[in-house]
């Protein structure tokens, strides 16, 4: 209540949630866990590196 008082707006409503992974790691390393997509290429190859180790065992 003291909070919403400071902000001096009429609150219609709140949400609390845990944070995600991401929101942990975005707040420990300053940043997303992947920055950006991978490109094809790098899709393929992560692929095929999975493939490999799931058949190396």
């Amino acid at each position: 209540p003291e909070m919403m008082r400071k902000i001096g707006e009429k609150v219609i409503s709140v949400r609390l949630q845990r944070p995600t992974l991401n929101d942990v790691f975005l707040k420990l390393t300053g940043k997303a866990i992947r920055e950006e997509e991978a490109s094809p290429e790098e899709g393929v190859k992560e692929y095929v590196r999975a493939y490999r180790r799931r058949t190396e065992k």
